[in-house]
């Protein structure tokens, strides 16, 4: 296992290594637990069951051999497991670890477990987005995986309810899947404990 590996493992980070042509080199033990029926490799190159995710997938992982040595990582997408997002998968480049190994197109594939962050907090969504009290609590179940028969019975609502509070969810974070709307709130970081009193004092 190769020491960015090893040191993203240390950081409870699951992670690939992967070559120009989007092959997996070497994985950490956290990726390797992740490998089963709805995250595996086709001849090598990361492929999932949901037919969406894996379509984002191969589109974030391919091209690598022609990405600048300087380039920006590419923008993160969230990996499906039936209507819940899962997994979030951001490729960067090795040289963001201190290796010279992007030079033969090699990348780092890091994929983080959306069940296994904190759930986002409702407070700051709702300041963030300018969303409504119940729109918030939505919001941050989505966010967190739920789906929307999930959402709505947590939230005690009927799913047309649910469909109709979301649309308005992502009207206001420019966003249009489930998927995105996970890797928008991860990205900026709007999970965190809560107060515990947030469910009664956001309100109606």
């Amino acid at each position: 296992m190769t020491s960015e590996l090893s040191s993203l493992e240390r950081a409870g980070c699951a992670a690939l290594v992967l070559d120009a042509d989007g092959r997996a080199k070497d994985m950490n033990p956290m990726a390797q637990k992740l490998i089963g029926e709805d995250f595996y490799l086709v001849r090598g190159r990361p492929a999932t069951k949901d037919p969406g995710s894996d379509n984002r997938l191969r589109q974030l992982s391919s091209g690598l051999r022609s990405r600048r040595y300087a380039s920006p990582p590419a923008t993160p997408v969230v990996i499906s497991r039936g209507e819940r997002p899962w997994l979030m998968a951001e490729v960067m480049p090795l040289t963001t670890f201190g290796s010279d190994l992007f030079t033969a197109g090699g990348a780092i594939l890091m994929l983080t477990d959306l069940k296994s962050l904190a759930r986002p907090n409702a407070l700051r969504l709702r300041a963030a987005f300018g969303l409504t009290a119940a729109e918030a609590r939505l919001a941050a179940r989505i966010a967190s995986g739920d789906g929307i028969t999930a959402a709505a019975i947590a939230l005690g609502v009927s799913r047309e309810t649910v469909r109709t509070q979301l649309s308005a969810v992502f009207a206001k974070t420019n966003t249009h899947r489930q998927a995105e709307l996970a890797a928008l709130v991860a990205r900026l970081g709007l999970s965190g404990t809560a107060d515990r009193s947030w469910s009664t004092s956001l309100g109606a």
